[in-house]
């Protein structure tokens, strides 16, 4: 259990050091151990060397030795031999050996120079051998005949005999002590050499275990820390952008999961980026008012450019005004300014201002607003807006460019649609909304009030004798009556009233929450408005201006667009037949009425219908109030 906790405390602290301090460590280890082992072998290496050295000394000690006992033995048999037969050839032998003994003796002198109880001995050896010397060759060799036989020549021979026995004996015994002290050394030897062995074979069993051991921890944190980082980069690639790596661990390591993690974060804000950019193009592509763009441009720029503030500018129809249109942030909105008080204006291109000092401040910029950027909304060669950043950031720089691209190609498209749908509602000689927009409203006006339980009315107006206009005075004069009667329609009414032209001299006004009776009294007010026109073309007058109208209401006279303008019709064809220059309500038509011929193309209406006449006195009879 110890065991295991050591290992543990020693994986958590690898854990820790970075991975050159974890390598330097090992390497460290691995050194000491290698140099501890070569140490200890070069120890064992060292008392090898001196034991065999020792050994060698030993062997030549006891060939030395042997030498020397051969050569005194030759020259013991030489000597007797000598004084046995006399012949001169046997002293050859003697003086042989004497020479071996001699140079055995300088040998033995040499190694046992430092071994002071061999050399003792050596000494003792060495006096037997001299004394031997000195009373056997007067003996045996420079014997005369005369004293050959006599007591006290065989005297000298027993003695010589007795130290040559002596000094074989001591000789005999000091080799065989030296061979035993040999082979001692040789078994102390051979035991060195295998205790080298063992610690050489263990401290490198240990070495390469140790070392097999830390490659496999390395290679298991490595892989187990790359294995991280690959999983999190295969999340991340599949979409994953909220995943992080421990940045715990090795230097090195922390500092890849620091990067890992900074370049998912990068990568997370620049998906947030496309993301709310083709949020944005999509918004604006399906924009279809300056309301939508207002809408958008609050909701995503906060979040496209976080830490900013801004407004939008749109470029009024007469290009001589800058009306505000949106903005984010805290950032105060001026209402609307000149282009030439804009400095991005007047050069065409972005302006910034870092701080008061470095550069011109635009006009319409408040006193305390610094470090702004404006940039105009430039679409098919023509201005169409301004964009201005408040504390823009410098790595928005980017999607500030793009942010005014989608921008000035919207207001663009709004303003051509904008172009297009006039042209296709609009009547282009009076500027009313003409038959096609009428069916329209109509059809959306009448499913509102069904919707929401609400009146409605519809006013059908006719220019009396518009024929005599034409004929009296020329189509010039008839389009100037129109102008000015479609003029006063529209001042007459209520800006959320629909007037329209449905051709020739034909008009309807479609009148929101508004019943009958109300109907009758605005179209009283119209009728009183255009008999109070005095008109004149090329310095003619063109004398007195009369309409007719019809008022039919919503749900009393009709519940369906086409009932409405029948019911509005026959109302009409009333006041046609009637006197004209009068304004008629529609009732309910009796089953089987059928209309009669009008002298001026209008037939007749339900005798049950009648005519309102509304003085100048009732309160309602102005233009621009809300009836009902």
């Amino acid at each position: 259990m110890r065991l295991f906790q050591k290992i543990l405390q020693l994986w958590r602290f690898q854990g820790q050091i970075s991975l050159f301090a974890e390598a330097s460590l090992a390497a460290l280890l691995l050194a000491t151990l290698t140099f501890g082992s070569a140490y200890q072998l070069r120890r064992v290496q060292r008392a090898s060397s001196e034991l065999a050295r020792e050994v060698e000394t030993r062997r030549q000690v006891v060939m030395a030795l042997r030498q020397f006992i051969q050569g005194a033995g030759n020259v013991q048999s030489g000597a007797r031999g000598y004084a046995l037969w006399h012949d001169p050839a046997i002293v050859q032998q003697f003086s042989q050996g004497a020479e071996e003994a001699r140079e055995a003796r300088q040998k033995l002198k040499i190694l046992l120079r430092n071994d002071q109880k061999n050399e003792a001995r050596f000494r003792t050896i060495m006096e037997k051998y001299d004394a031997y010397m000195a009373d056997a060759v007067p003996a045996l060799i420079n014997v005369s005949p005369v004293t050959l036989d006599t007591e006290e020549h065989r005297k000298r021979i027993r003695k010589a005999l007795t130290e040559m026995e002596q000094l074989r004996e001591i000789a005999t015994q000091f080799d065989d002590e030296e061979i035993e002290v040999l082979r001692q050394l040789e078994s102390s030897r051979v035991e060195r050499a295998r205790q080298a062995s063992d610690t050489y074979g263990i401290i490198s069993l240990c070495t390469i275990c140790l070392g097999c051991l830390g490659s496999v921890m390395f290679a298991l944190r490595v892989r187990n820390r790359i294995v991280s980082i690959t999983e999190s980069a295969r999340l991340v690639t599949a979409g994953d952008y909220a995943r992080r790596v421990e940045t715990g661990g090795n230097r090195e390591f922390g500092e890849l999961a620091l990067a890992f993690n900074s370049m998912v974060m990068e990568l997370e804000e620049r998906r947030r980026q496309e993301v709310l950019s083709k949020s944005f193009w999509e918004l604006l592509h399906a924009s279809a008012t300056m309301n939508d763009v207002k809408a958008t441009v609050a909701q995503i720029c906060p979040q496209w450019m976080p830490g900013s503030a801004g407004s939008l500018y749109v470029m009024n129809h007469e290009r001589n005004v800058l009306e505000s249109c949106a903005g984010w942030g805290d950032h105060e909105l001026v209402d609307s300014f000149p282009p030439m008080q804009c400095w991005a204006l007047r050069m065409g291109r972005a302006h910034s201002m870092i701080d008061a000092s470095s550069s011109v401040r635009c006009e319409h910029l408040g006193e305390g607003e610094e470090s702004t950027t404006c940039l105009p909304l430039v679409a098919h060669g023509e201005t169409v807006g301004l964009i201005v950043l408040v504390l823009p950031l410098p790595e928005l720089h980017s999607t500030v460019l793009e942010l005014g691209e989608a921008l000035a190609m919207t207001i663009a498209n709004l303003h051509l649609k904008e172009r297009m749908q006039a042209e296709a509602n609009r009547d282009p000689l009076t500027g009313l909304f003409n038959r096609r927009y009428l069916n329209e409203a109509l059809d959306r006006e009448l499913t509102l009030a069904r919707r929401h339980n609400l009146a409605l009315t519809v006013i059908a107006l006719d220019i009396d004798f518009f024929k005599s206009f034409n004929d009296n005075f020329g189509h010039s004069a008839g389009d100037l009556v129109l102008k000015q009667i479609a003029r006063t329609m529209t001042h007459s009414l209520r800006g959320s009233d629909i007037v329209c032209r449905q051709g020739g001299e034909e008009f309807l006004a479609i009148l929101p929450h508004c019943r009958a009776e109300d109907g009758g009294k605005w179209g009283e007010v119209i009728r009183q408005a255009v008999q109070g026109l005095h008109l004149a073309y090329e310095n003619q007058l063109l004398g007195t201006v009369t309409i007719s109208a019809g008022v039919a209401g919503y749900p009393e006279h009709g519940e369906t667009p086409d009932e409405l303008l029948e019911a509005a019709d026959r109302a009409l064809y009333e006041s046609k037949e009637r006197s004209r220059n009068c304004v008629t309500i529609a009732r309910e038509q009796p089953p089987g009425n059928q209309p009669s011929q009008a002298d001026d193309g209008y037939t007749a209406a339900a005798p049950r219908n009648f005519v309102l006449h509304i003085t100048a006195s009732d309160p309602d009879a102005h233009g621009g109030e809300e009836a009902g």
